[in-house]
């Protein structure tokens, strides 16, 4: 588990890192913050979930899976901005898919949901976010909501 998710549950990171064939650029080896150290000491508004724990208000955080309704075969390959190759790629992700990469650092339980359609029958995304370790809840209310709304049965045409 990284420190992040392992910070998220409550544990600590010991020990320096293992030593690598393939070095670690300057920015990695800043997180190395020798043995006992908790993680969440570093740097902790950076790695504190952002649905933390404590904050009991909440349970389940609902937000978009992506900023735009699916795209067509290709879309990531062309240039963005100019540039282009794997930098251009991976800036279009970025700017696609912003919304899941923070859960994906902090480990909480996220799931996506198909609960709206475009005018072509494609699937429109929503993220459900839970409280580390709930993983039930999100499950549980993704069950309902498929009750409420099924989706098994859609299938874009162009399947």
């Amino acid at each position: 588990m990284g420190a992040v998710g392992h910070h998220a549950a409550g544990g600590r990171v010991a020990g320096a890192p293992a030593a690598s064939a393939h070095p670690l650029p300057p920015r990695a080896r800043a997180g190395a913050v020798g043995p006992g150290r908790d993680a969440g000491d570093v740097h902790p508004p950076r790695l504190r979930p952002p649905v933390h724990p404590g904050d009991q208000r909440l349970r389940v955080l609902l937000a978009p899976v992506c900023t735009l309704p699916p795209r067509p075969v290709g879309w990531f390959d062309g240039p963005v901005d100019g540039v282009t190759g794997g930098a251009a790629d991976f800036e279009r992700q970025k700017r696609y898919a912003a919304f899941p990469a923070v859960y994906n650092v902090t480990g909480q339980p996220a799931l996506s949901v198909p609960l709206w359609w475009t005018p072509e029958g494609l699937p429109i995304g929503t993220m459900l976010v839970g409280r580390p370790a709930e993983e039930t809840t999100l499950l549980s209310l993704a069950a309902q909501l498929e009750e409420s709304r099924p989706w098994a049965h859609r299938h874009p045409a162009t399947w």
